[in-house]
């Protein structure tokens, strides 16, 4: 059998290379797959996100305070669509970048889905985009 010693003299065949680098690359596949989705995509698959975290880097294109409330929504779009987006966290500043990470979901009734569209996303966390 075919194969080259490693760096403490042990024969590694090829038998075993070839499935350890279609192993790295099927991980790799994985991996950059669990990266950002892009609005669109949601849009066109809400039942593969719904009820999913995602993570999505958008700029804010509008902002809404709700008063008496500690929920607030904000718009983002990442040139794919636009979606609106709740946080507990305070509003972020219009025209900014955020990477945003967030439960897709329904809003909530009749009442919120006609004002905020089909879907929002809940935001677990929130972080600028600094060039």
């Amino acid at each position: 059998m075919g194969g080259q010693e490693n760096e403490r003299g042990v024969r590694v065949s090829q038998e075993i290379r070839i499935p350890v680098l279609g192993a790295m690359v099927a991980a790799f596949g994985f991996l950059a797959g669990c990266g950002p989705t892009t609005i669109a995509a949601m849009g066109a698959r809400p039942a593969k996100y719904e009820g999913k975290s995602v993570e999505i880097t958008a700029r804010v294109i509008d902002t809404r305070d709700v008063p008496l409330t500690n929920n607030d929504y904000y718009k983002i779009t990442d040139n794919s669509g636009e979606i609106w987006v709740l946080t507990t966290r305070g509003l972020p500043l219009r025209g900014l970048e955020y990477r945003i990470k967030g439960e897709y979901r329904k809003p909530g009734g009749p009442v919120a889905e006609a004002f905020l569209g089909t879907y929002i996303l809940r935001e677990n966390k929130r972080e600028e985009v600094v060039e």
